[in-house]
């Protein structure tokens, strides 16, 4: 029913609509189709989408759990394009952290979670649902060290923010 929606807003407009396909894409995402998300979603960047376009890029190769150089390289496209972009931030953390990289992520982390400002001196301001991912990576990051005490603390938080968006 969406796709017909879709079509026939397509058919009434001139040329291509980068909120139009934005919508797409995050149809197509949410149904888990990847490579439909992942033509409309370009087809929103052509159009003047911006940094939600480059973003929606993003989570298609996150998604599809591929090869992480690809993943941080999409994501590093979404954070040049919007610099204060706090779900980049959690995602190129991610990314960090399965590499190896524990100072970087956890210093992205505290980035994205408001705690400390940015290289630029600027302070996120993260919803409620990018509270409740960035602590619960947070969490993660320490549970995996063993530091427990820090990780319960990071998970209540995390639930606290937004008890439905919760991983942990």
């Amino acid at each position: 029913e969406v796709q017909g929606h879709l079509d026939k807003a397509r058919s009434q407009t001139r040329g291509p609509d980068a909120y139009l396909e934005l919508i797409a894409g995050e149809t197509a995402l949410a149904q888990g189709k990847l490579p439909i998300a992942e033509k409309a979603f370009a087809a929103a960047l052509a159009a003047g989408g911006g940094a939600r376009a480059q973003w929606g890029l993003a989570r298609v190769v996150i998604e599809a759990k591929g090869d992480e150089k690809a993943q941080l390289d999409a994501v590093t496209e979404t954070l040049k394009s919007s610099p204060l972009h706090v779900e980049g931030r959690i995602a190129e953390a991610r990314i960090q952290w399965a590499r190896g990289d524990e100072q970087r992520a956890l210093a992205n982390l505290r980035i994205a979670l408001g705690l400390e400002p940015t290289e630029e001196d600027q302070r996120l301001w993260p919803a409620k649902s990018a509270l409740a991912t960035g602590y619960g990576v947070l969490g993660y990051v320490h549970e995996t060290r063993g530091r427990l005490h820090q990780a319960r603390a990071a998970y209540d938080q995390a639930l606290a923010a937004d008890a439905y968006r919760v991983e942990a």
